[in-house]
């Protein structure tokens, strides 16, 4: 079965700046992670909402980063 899960992953920390988390979105097919986007979104709640309507559309792996892309250029 496949699910899509939010992670949190620390963003990288330029000179004299602090550091920050993105959120991003990985896919499991049957419990093994196949494939992850990092750094979609600034929160993790909105992650989380992606991730559940991934879920709700039963979007194929095919289709994840078409998706997640046209997510975020509608942001």
């Amino acid at each position: 079965m496949l699910e899509y899960v939010a992670v949190n992953q620390p963003a990288t920390k330029e000179e004299g700046e602090e550091g920050t988390v993105s959120s991003g979105v990985a896919a499991y097919q049957d419990d093994c992670l196949v494939d992850t986007i990092e750094d979609v979104v600034p929160d993790f709640a909105e992650a989380e909402q992606l991730a559940q309507m991934l879920n709700r559309f039963e979007v194929s792996l095919l289709h994840f980063h078409d998706v997640v892309e046209d997510y975020i250029a509608q942001r």
